[in-house]
C-alpha cells in the first residue's frame, strides 16, 4: 500500500486484498473524514485501477495548504519561504553560494487555527522542493510528556531520541510552552530547551523544528530563552478565522458527513452570529463542537418524530439549539416579563424597556451593516436601599442575554472588598481578575461609592482607573453597573470625570408607596403560606411604615415580616397548638407597636 497522511485523509493509491471480496472491507470515518469510491484489487497486483483517489492522491501539498480555509498572511509567509527554497537551488546550480534560511520556526495563535495541519502541510511542501535532507518525508509530532522525564538525566536521553527520529525531516513540538517551569526548583523542561537548542546548531542543515502553542504563552516562552529566538527566525502567526470562514468550514464538514441544509443562508446566520458573540476561541474546534451538537439535536428530533429523512438538519434543529437554556421550560417567561410582574418601580421598567429595545435594535442593525454599534450598556442604578436595584440589575442582564446582546448568562455581584486590596499594586490586579471572570456577562458593583472614601484613598481610587480602562477596553464584550445611594453616588461621580463619560445611562429608583410596600409584604408571606387577615395587615403595615422614617423600602417591610413571623411563632409555642401558618389580628398589632 502507498499512502499519504494529511491531517483529515488517509489516500490510498491502491488496495491489495487478494483473499476475499470488496464488498467485505468496513470503513470507519468520523465527521472530518471523508471516503471516496476506491478501487480493490483482488486478481493482479500488476494491475491499477484508475479511480477518483488516484486523482486526489495526485494533489500536491502545496495544492493541499491552499485549498485550506482562511491562513492567508500564513500562507503567504510559507510562499516566501518557499521561493528563496527554490531560488538556493538555482543559485547552487549555477555555482554560486546560496542564501543562508533557517527553516526553524514559531507557530502562534488561538487553537484551532490549523497549526498542526499547516505544520504537516509545509514539511510536505518543503520536502517536495527539496529543501529537506531526509530520502522520505519524515515528521514527528511531540508535546512535553514526550521530551522531558523526571528522573535526572533522563530528559537528555529522552529528547535527543525524539530529535534523532526526526532527523532530515520535521519535528513538530505542541504547546512548547510548556516545557518553561519558571520557578520550579528542578526545571527538567530547561534541560529539554537546551538539549534541542544544542541539537539545532550541531545538526542545522538536517532538521527543521517548528515550536508552537498560544501567542501570549509563546511570546513569554521566547523572552525566557535568548537562544530561541536567535536560532528561530520564522514567526507565522495564526489568526483566528472570521465568522465567514468558519461557516464555510462548518458546511464543509456537514457536506462531508453526508448532511444536507435545510436553508444553508440560516446555517450561516447563526453560525456567524454565534461565532462572533462566543467567548470562546477555540476557531475550527468551536464549529466542529457546533456542529457536534446540531447533529444530536437533528437525531433526538429525528427519533422522537419517526422520520424517514435522516440527512437533512432544518432549521427547528438549529433553533433549538440556538435557544438553548435561554428560556426556561421550552417557554418564554422572558426576564422582561419577570421585572414587569414586580411591584412598584413603574419608571425603571418602562426605562428598562426602552433600554433593552434600543441594544437589540442597534445589534440588528450592526448584523445588518447598516450601522455601527457604538452603544455603551454600562449603567448607573441610583436609589435607597430595598428598591430593586440588584434584582433589576440581574433580570437586565438575563434579558440582554435572551436577545443575544450579550454573550453569557453570567452576572456577578461585587463590593469594595472583592476589588480593593491592603497593598499597594496588588488592587489593580485584584480589580481586573473580577472583572475578567465577568467577561460576557453583567458585573454589578453594590454601593460603588465605598471604591472612593477621600483623596487619599489610593486603593479605591486604583479601582476606579482600573475599572475605567476595562470598561474602554471590553466596552462590547462586558456590561457593568454601579449601583448605590443617590447623595452618595453623586460625590462618587465626582470623584473622577471618566465616570459620567463612560456611564451615559443612570436608572433612578424611587421609594415605594406605603401601598406598594403591603403588597410586597404579603406577597412573600402568601408564597410561605401563612394565612392572616390582608386587610389588617394592610392597615398595619401601611401606617407603621409611614411613621418610620426608614427609607429602607423592602429591606424594611422584610424585617417587619421577620418580626411578625418571630411574634406569632412564641404565641404558637406557648398555646402548644398544631396550627403552625395562622398569623392572628393581635400578632400583626402587637408587631405594629414594637415600631
Amino acid at each position: 500500500m502507498r499512502y499519504l497522511f494529511s491531517r483529515h485523509y488517509l489516500y490510498v493509491d491502491e488496495l491489495l486484498f487478494p483473499e476475499g471480496d470488496k464488498d467485505e472491507l468496513i470503513f470507519a470515518v468520523d465527521e472530518t473524514s471523508c471516503l471516496r469510491e476506491l478501487a480493490v484489487i483482488n486478481e493482479s497486483p500488476e494491475v491499477v485501477v484508475g479511480t477518483e483517489m488516484e486523482e486526489v492522491a495526485k494533489v500536491s501539498a502545496w495544492d493541499q495548504l491552499n485549498q485550506l480555509i482562511g491562513l492567508t498572511k500564513v500562507k503567504k509567509e510559507i510562499d516566501k519561504m518557499l521561493k528563496v527554497v527554490q531560488l538556493n537551488q538555482q543559485r547552487v546550480a549555477k555555482g554560486l553560494m546560496p542564501i543562508n534560511q533557517s527553516l526553524h520556526a514559531v507557530f502562534m495563535g488561538n487553537p484551532g487555527t490549523g497549526k498542526t495541519t499547516v505544520a504537516r502541510l509545509m514539511g510536505q511542501v518543503l520536502f517536495e522542493n527539496g529543501a529537506l535532507s531526509g530520502e522520505t518525508f519524515n515528521y514527528v509530532e511531540v508535546s512535553e510528556a514526550d521530551l522531558v522525564s523526571n528522573h535526572v538525566g533522563e530528559t537528555v536521553l529522552k529528547t535527543t531520541e525524539r530529535l534523532e527520529a526526526a532527523k532530515g525531516g520535521i519535528l513538530f513540538i505542541d504547546e512548547a510552552y510548556t516545557l518553561n517551569k519558571k520557578d520550579s526548583s528542578v526545571n527538567f523542561g530547561q534541560e529539554a530547551i537546551d538539549t534541542i537548542l544544542k541539537y539545532m546548531e550541531d545538526h542545522r542543515q538536517e532538521i527543521v523544528i517548528i515550536f508552537a502553542g498560544y501567542t501570549k504563552e509563546m511570546e513569554e516562552f521566547l523572552r525566557t530563552n535568548p537562544g530561541l529566538s536567535s536560532r528561530v527566525p520564522n514567526t507565522f502567526i495564526f489568526e483566528d478565522y472570521t465568522p465567514e470562514e468558519i461557516v464555510t468550514i462548518g458546511k464543509r464538514q456537514l457536506e462531508e458527513g453526508q448532511y444536507d441544509l435545510e436553508d444553508e443562508a440560516y446555517y450561516e446566520r447563526n453560525v456567524a452570529r454565534l461565532y462572533q458573540a462566543s467567548l470562546d476561541h477555540s476557531n475550527a474546534r468551536w464549529i466542529r463542537n457546533f456542529n457536534e451538537q446540531l447533529i444530536k439535536t437533528f437525531a433526538f428530533r429525528i427519533i422522537e418524530e419517526g422520520s424517514e429523512d435522516v440527512s437533512t438538519i432544518k432549521n427547528v434543529d438549529i433553533s433549538s439549539l440556538v435557544n438553548k437554556d435561554k428560556f426556561e421550560n421550552g417557554e418564554k417567561p422572558d426576564a422582561l416579563a419577570e421585572l414587569n410582574q414586580m411591584i412598584g418601580i413603574q419608571s425603571v421598567k418602562d426605562q428598562v424597556a426602552r433600554f433593552v429595545a434600543l441594544a437589540e435594535v442597534n445589534k440588528r442593525r450592526e448584523e445588518q451593516g447598516t450601522g455601527n454599534r457604538h452603544f455603551t450598556l454600562h449603567s448607573l442604578f441610583l436609589g435607597n436601599p430595598g428598591t430593586g436595584k440588584t434584582t433589576v440589575a440581574r433580570l437586565l442582564g438575563k434579558a440582554f442575554y435572551q436577545k443575544d446582546i450579550i454573550k453569557a448568562d453570567k452576572f456577578i455581584e461585587v463590593s469594595r472588598s472583592d476589588l480593593v486590596a491592603g497593598y499597594s499594586g496588588q488592587t489593580a490586579i485584584k480589580t481586573r481578575e473580577v472583572l475578567m471572570s465577568g467577561l460576557g456577562g453583567l458585573v454589578f458593583i453594590d454601593e460603588a461609592y465605598s471604591l472612593y472614601k477621600s483623596e487619599n484613598d489610593t486603593f479605591g481610587l486604583e479601582a476606579i482607573d482600573e475599572i475605567l480602562k476595562f470598561m474602554e477596553d471590553y466596552r462590547e464584550e462586558i456590561v457593568i453597573i454601579l449601583a448605590g445611594y443617590n447623595d452618595e453616588m453623586n460625590r462618587f461621580l465626582r470623584a473622577n470625570s471618566g465616570l459620567l463619560s463612560r456611564i451615559p445611562n443612570h436608572f433612578q429608583f424611587e421609594d415605594y408607596t406605603p401601598e406598594e410596600i403591603t403588597q410586597i409584604g404579603m406577597m412573600k408571606l402568601l408564597k410561605d403560606q401563612y394565612v392572616f387577615d390582608t386587610e389588617q395587615y394592610r392597615q398595619v403595615v401601611a401606617r407603621t411604615y409611614q411613621r418610620s422614617n426608614d427609607f429602607s423600602n423592602g429591606r424594611w417591610v422584610r424585617n417587619f415580616n421577620e418580626r411578625l413571623i418571630g411574634i406569632a411563632s412564641s404565641r404558637i409555642a406557648n398555646e402548644g397548638t398544631n396550627d403552625l401558618f395562622t398569623i392572628t389580628v393581635d400578632d400583626i398589632y402587637a408587631t405594629g407597636k414594637e415600631y
